[in-house]
């Protein structure tokens, strides 16, 4: 989440903070699959969730865009919490 809004808002200031949004983006399929259980690390969960939606908020340019679910269909399941699903 941190890097998901860091580099994007630092971008849009045109400050550099060693990464580049884009390159925080090439992240995204290291970052799945999701924590699916609250029986799971509460933090870890919680950062998932939080870095799913700054990832949402930051593709669409803070609501200021909408976003296709079938652009992020696992992320939109998740949110949706379809967590079983494995997409």
């Amino acid at each position: 989440m941190g890097a998901l809004a860091g580099t994007y808002v630092s971008g849009r200031c045109g400050i550099l903070f060693g990464a580049r949004y884009p390159d925080v983006l090439k992240w995204l399929p290291m970052m799945r699959p999701y924590p699916v259980s609250i029986d799971e690390n509460v933090e870890f969960l919680r950062d998932a969730v939080y870095a799913v939606t700054h990832l949402v908020y930051t593709l669409n340019d803070y609501g200021t865009y909408r976003l296709r679910p079938s652009w992020l269909p696992r992320e939109f399941a998740y949110l949706k919490g379809e967590r079983s699903r494995r997409l």
